[in-house]
Formats: C-alpha cells, sequence, structure tokens
C-alpha cells in the first residue's frame, strides 16, 4: 500500500496519470493504494522498470502521460 502511493508521490502524478503510465484502471489503483488489494506483482515489476529507467526516459515518459 505505502509503497504505490510513495511511488506516484515521488512522481508527482494523479492516480489517473500513473495508472495510465502503468495500463492499469485508476479504480484498481485506489484500491491499492488504500490497501483494499495487495498489488499485482506485474504493477510492482511495472514500477521497478521505470525507477530503473535513466532520468531522460523517465522525463519523456512522464511527459506522454501528462499530454495525454
Amino acid at each position: 500500500m505505502d509503497r504505490v502511493k510513495e511511488f506516484r508521490a515521488r512522481w508527482g502524478l494523479t492516480q489517473q496519470e500513473v495508472s495510465a503510465m502503468l495500463g492499469v484502471k485508476q479504480p484498481a489503483w485506489h484500491t491499492w493504494e488504500t490497501g483494499k488489494r495487495e498489488v499485482p506483482e506485474y504493477v510492482v515489476k511495472e514500477m521497478a522498470f521505470f525507477e530503473r529507467l535513466s532520468k531522460r526516459e523517465q522525463d519523456k515518459e512522464l511527459r506522454c502521460v501528462r499530454e495525454g
């Protein structure tokens, strides 16, 4: 629960933006962030993948998400 909320906060994303970036629905993200459901392993892996990207790649991904 805390790690998904911290991940989103670290990147300054809304739930809608982080959901779009990771290819999940926003209501699902909300349930993980509030601890109502466990975060699926594939989402944990996607978050870890994003963290390993270079700063340039992260910025590009964030720009794409924010610009739609």
